[in-house]
């Protein structure tokens, strides 16, 4: 339950600034609890941050459900476009953060390894994963920041079509 409210804490603090900005002192006034609690569950902030952040990704990929090898589609991606667009605020300052955004892809990546390896050449493969991964989280962060001024849609069959074009090999 103490924990709980420091994450909860800690995500409404997020909603307010840049996760650097957040100190303990804070995070214990906002969850209404002391300094010594804190202590008692986490070493530093680092160590509640990277439990959130692992806890909040496992959490959101559960929520997509199942990628399988014919399931990295326009579907998929619409799922994911409209979680990130229920949670703009967060998932803006998340992907300010370019440690989180390394976890996220690496997390996003094992989700789906095994469709763009079978799409892909060995050699092609880790090419291919960093062009998808990467250049999708930085479309999806640049229409997070422009308000989502494009339908989730439309998006994502932009996405899909730009990963298909990457994951297969010219002919």
């Amino acid at each position: 339950m103490t924990k709980q409210l420091f994450h909860e804490s800690f995500y409404e603090l997020l909603q307010e600034m840049p996760k650097e900005r957040i100190t303990v002192k804070a995070l214990c006034e906002r969850a209404d609890l002391n300094r010594s609690t804190f202590y008692l569950h986490y070493e530093t902030l680092d160590d509640l941050i990277c439990e959130l952040e692992q806890a909040w990704i496992d959490e959101h990929f559960q929520n997509l459900g199942y990628v399988g090898e014919d399931d990295v589609t326009t579907a998929f991606i619409l799922r994911l476009l409209t979680r990130m667009k229920a949670n703009r605020t967060l998932f803006r300052r998340l992907l300010d953060d370019p440690h989180f955004v390394a976890l996220y892809a690496r997390s996003m990546r094992s989700y789906f390894l095994q469709t763009i390896r079978s799409l892909a050449s060995p050699a092609e493969s880790d090419y291919a994963n960093v062009f998808v991964l990467y250049g999708g989280l930085a479309v999806a962060k640049m229409w997070l920041d422009a308000g989502c001024d494009v339908p989730e849609d439309r998006l994502a069959e932009m996405i899909f079509r730009m990963s298909h074009g990457a994951t297969y090999p010219a002919s």
